[in-house]
């Protein structure tokens, strides 16, 4: 854009569902050989009671400790959302959020059982060793409770863990 200078963003990594780790989208860093984001281990939680699963595609983002960096929305794909089921992501971005000030989970409604009750998240950052959850134990359905398909969750803070990186059960 006027200064002539060419920047290179390096991948070499699949954009698909079927191939490689599953990822649809990348935080890439101007001339990185590799990439070099910062690994997140995200835990959702389905509660256990009827009708809690769903159909409807979940998103995160993850807010830094000030709260003015975040993760973006990330879509969670590939996972199941069935009743009493933990599914687990390894998401990638470019920033280290860890420790994590909030989450902000949801759904985009569609399909036939849209709504979805979430007992909590998880998120582990091997980086820094530190594991967080987040309570929810509700519903994210506009035709249950509140009616909200989005909810920022906080941490439990008396649940905090700290690990070493080998103590992480990274996929």
């Amino acid at each position: 854009m006027g200064n002539k200078v060419v920047y290179e963003f390096p991948v070499n990594r699949w954009f698909a569902l079927d191939e490689d780790d599953g990822k649809i989208q990348r935080d890439i860093l101007v001339g990185a050989n590799q990439p070099t984001g910062i690994i997140y281990n995200v835990q959702i939680v389905t509660g256990n009671i009827r009708g809690a699963g769903t159909n409807s595609k979940i998103h995160i983002v993850m807010h830094g400790t000030k709260g003015l960096r975040n993760s973006g929305k990330v879509f969670l794909e590939g996972g199941k959302f069935e009743r009493g089921l933990t599914d687990i992501f390894n998401v990638e971005i470019a920033a280290l959020l860890s420790p994590l000030s909030r989450v902000t989970i949801g759904h985009d409604n569609d399909g036939v059982s849209a709504g979805w009750y979430c007992e909590k998240v998880v998120v582990f950052c091997p980086f820094t060793g530190m594991g967080q959850t987040f309570p929810c134990g509700k519903w994210l359905d506009e035709k249950e409770g509140d009616g909200l398909i989005e909810r920022e969750l906080y941490e439990m803070v008396s649940l905090r863990q700290r690990r070493q990186k080998s103590e992480f059960n990274v996929i």
